[in-house]
């Protein structure tokens, strides 16, 4: 396609940079180092796939090619996957095949090692790349850095052949790490295989698990240790927890250890959600009742009395009313 195009214009020294920069993109200094204007030609009628090949090579660290020869020589001549093995040590299969997949411009040198780590992996997840009719650069990204597990890859396989591209994946993919426990993955995965939504089984499988720890001991507090016990409180008090969807995030943030809950004491009981602001501690996110009452005057000066002594909390959730 682009070589027809540079046929039917002809190229020039005005045209080039601006052509040059367009296809070759973040390659183009090499580029035009290696072929210099004289032979510049040679490389923009080559085939999409040599020339992703050629890109490929140049992404990797200098010391990784031959010295002293004829650059130009050596990347025309030589065959591509010999190119590929000098250039990253091996030549996955399917690695060309791929390249021969990608559109006529050049991708960015961090994609083409994403290509190489992903089909080195050798699990269910490069059989999705080899058999994609077309290649989407963010599942190559993904699934270089996604973790090699059985579970995370099966979950990982489904969200990608379902087109789900987003942060959810890798944080659901590293929750699924934390399900070590023989008794749990099996039944899990023998779930998801026949599921629609194998997301939603993961997800109900995490708010199963425990919370970790709470952060401190208070005995005017009850720690909510548990996801079961987070949604018997949200039926008590009849608030957004009983909502499915929040219900679940919840509780993936909680096990993230971004998030933790405790409950008042009392029949009339308050439910307190403090959320982890870095390094600096936590602070007062939610504070409600039954119906989303908020808390009285009264309470408001326990919940700070139960709290004075403790550096690393901020009650930004009372801090209006407290003023």
């Amino acid at each position: 396609m682009v070589s027809k195009a540079i046929i039917k214009s002809g190229l020039t020294a005005e045209t080039i940079p601006d052509l040059l920069q367009h296809v070759a993109g973040e390659f183009s200094s090499s580029i035009l180092t290696i072929w210099g204007e004289n032979f510049i030609t040679e490389y923009m009628i080559a085939s999409a796939t040599h020339r992703h090949v050629w890109h490929a090579v140049l992404s990797v660290d200098d010391t990784r090619l031959p010295l002293e020869i004829d650059m130009r020589n050596w990347l025309t001549k030589s065959r591509r996957k010999e190119l590929l093995r000098a250039a990253f040590g091996t030549c996955p299969p399917g690695m060309i095949s791929l390249l021969s997949k990608l559109g006529p411009c050049a991708e960015t040198p961090e994609f083409y090692k994403a290509v190489h780590t992903a089909l080195s992996r050798g699990d269910a997840l490069t059989q999705t790349l080899h058999h994609a009719k077309k290649i989407d650069t963010r599942a190559v990204l993904l699934i270089a850095k996604l973790p090699r597990e059985k579970l995370a890859v099966n979950f990982a396989n489904f969200m990608l052949r379902s087109r789900i591209f987003n942060v959810a994946i890798e944080e659901y993919l590293w929750l699924a790490k934390r399900i070590t426990d023989p008794k749990l993955i099996e039944p899990l995965l023998n779930d998801s295989s026949g599921s629609r939504d194998p997301v939603a089984a993961l997800r109900k499988a995490i708010s199963k698990r425990p919370f970790p720890a709470e952060p401190w001991s208070i005995p005017e507090f009850v720690p909510i240790k548990t996801g079961d016990e987070l949604q018997d409180i949200a039926q008590q008090l009849g608030n957004c927890l009983t909502d499915r969807n929040y219900f679940y995030n919840s509780c993936v943030n909680a096990q993230a250890g971004n998030s933790c809950y405790y409950r008042t004491r009392g029949d009339d009981f308050l439910l307190l959600k403090f959320i982890k602001f870095g390094n600096l501690g936590w602070y007062l996110d939610e504070c409600f009742g039954r119906q989303n009452r908020k808390p009285t005057k009264k309470e408001i000066d326990q919940i700070a009395a139960a709290t004075s002594h403790l550096d690393d909390i901020w009650l930004r959730a009372l801090s209006d009313d407290m003023l």
